[in-house]
């Protein structure tokens, strides 16, 4: 998994140096819905920290399903 996190931390400087302009529209097609969609870098870039954290959480709760206890993390648990 840190080899993996650390291929993403290596996307997410690429896509923070290509798009410096973090609220100036950019247009990409989605493929599941087919068509095109105008989103900011900032709102891609909060959508996929959101979403690494959503996944942090689901290794988080399997590992204590599998009987291990994760080291501590930021991750709030109800």
């Amino acid at each position: 998994m840190r080899k993996i996190f650390a291929e993403v931390d290596k996307l997410v400087i690429e896509f923070l140096s290509a798009y410096n302009d973090i609220n100036t529209p950019i247009e990409g097609y989605i493929f599941w819905l087919k068509k095109k969609q105008m989103e900011t870098p900032l709102s891609l870039f909060s959508h996929i920290v959101t979403h690494e954290f959503h996944h942090k959480g689901q290794i988080m709760t399997m590992s204590r399903q599998l009987g291990y206890t994760p080291p501590d993390a930021d991750v709030i648990r109800f």
